[in-house]
């Protein structure tokens, strides 16, 4: 075909199996490459297959050849990542960091047998794009097998919609969906052990999370900025292992973790919560809060620009250990934040009235209205 043919035309589907690694270049033409929209690749593939993959997906050494390619839909269904290659390198089963960064295909199938998703592996890139979500895959099938999302796996995929993440997975990465603003529904995996920094930070669609029985702790800015966030489902009690230091009274939610959540109104904390952090719910539409007899630190400005009217605190027993900040309530009365002490209730243990009204070094005793239930 002509110059102008080959740039215009579209070639719908091609489906090539590769017999030994290295060789699918010999399987697809140079106008093939330009020209397929849709692309199913079996058999075993090293990094030189991925190079040519990686090619008609517009990624070469010089981005600019993004727009020149048609593949938008890529299967790999029937394919196994093995280890290899010259003109790009390949881990056994792993998608390497940044293989599909700022690719321009829209759906993804990946191999059954990968077990981990590199950093970077899908992310759109912020600044070179403007911003751009035309380069941001919209569907992607993770395998069954799956162990591993890394740090910032799926940052800024616009177009992403719905995510389910099988039960094989044990880590997602910090900033695994940062800024997938339109991901409406992600099913976590039920061995996830914490929800990471930033995992889903400016998902602005998100409207509900269930948090998983093996979860122990949410990080730092993990929710921040879900706007449409109204519903969170906790376990009753985080996740606790009495043969493991390292989690041992570990369980609680991280600064900022639902911070601009401004449409969140409640929130049920696990029974054995022992740490809430500073602007843990800063900007939310929070009215009442339940903290478990467990807890022992709470930071400030927890519920800045809430409108709390009632706060329930079950602890009977306080130790030299417990972190209360002065400021655990500043500004949950919206702007009028001086008042709240008078205008919201607080509910202690029957028979502990007189202890929290007598304990100055906490917030507590500032409280007018102080009931026994």
């Amino acid at each position: 075909p002509n110059k102008a043919y080959a740039f215009n035309a579209v070639l719908p589907r091609k489906e090539v199996t590769v017999t030994t690694p290295g060789s699918l270049s010999s399987l697809i033409t140079e106008s093939e490459k330009l020209l397929v929209k849709e692309l199913k690749v079996n058999g075993e593939l090293n990094g030189d297959d991925f190079y040519i993959i990686r090619e008609m997906c517009g990624l070469t050494d010089n981005v600019t050849h993004i727009g020149k390619y048609r593949l938008r839909k890529l299967d790999l269904g029937e394919a196994k990542i093995v280890t290899g290659g010259n003109l790009y390198k390949t881990e056994e089963n792993t998608i390497s960091d940044e293989m599909f960064a700022c690719c321009q295909i829209d759906s993804i199938i990946l191999p059954p047998d990968v077990t981990s998703i590199g950093i970077r592996a899908f992310q759109v890139n912020y600044i070179s794009y403007g911003h751009n979500d035309n380069h941001s895959i919209s569907y992607i099938k993770l395998p069954e097998y799956l162990q591993i999302i890394g740090q910032s796996a799926f940052l800024n995929c616009m177009k992403l919609k719905e995510v389910e993440i099988p039960n094989s997975v044990i880590e997602i990465g910090n900033n695994a969906f940062s800024l997938c603003e339109n991901l409406e529904s992600i099913t976590l995996s039920e061995n996830l052990s914490y929800i990471s920094e930033q995992m889903f930070s400016s998902c602005y669609k998100l409207d509900n999370i269930t948090i998983p029985n093996k979860v122990y702790k949410i990080e730092n800015n993990a929710f921040t900025g879900c706007y449409s966030l109204t519903n969170v489902v906790m376990p009753d009690k985080f996740y606790e292992d009495y043969e493991d230091f390292n989690i041992y009274r570990q369980q609680g939610i991280g600064t900022a973790a639902f911070s601009y959540c401004e449409n969140l109104s409640s929130i049920n904390l696990p029974s054995n919560t022992y740490y809430i952090n500073d602007q843990a719910f800063y900007g939310t539409k929070i009215t009442t809060i339940d903290f478990p007899s467990e807890i022992s630190r709470i930071g400030s400005e927890v519920f800045y620009g809430c409108y709390l009217s009632s706060v329930t605190m079950n602890k009977k027993y306080f130790e030299l250990m417990d972190d209360f900040s002065e400021n655990i309530f500043s500004g949950a009365n919206g702007p009028y934040d001086w008042d709240i002490y008078s205008t919201c209730t607080l509910y202690v243990p029957k028979g502990y009235k007189a202890t929290y009204q007598a304990d100055s070094m906490t917030p507590w005793c500032k409280f007018t209205k102080i009931v026994e239930k």
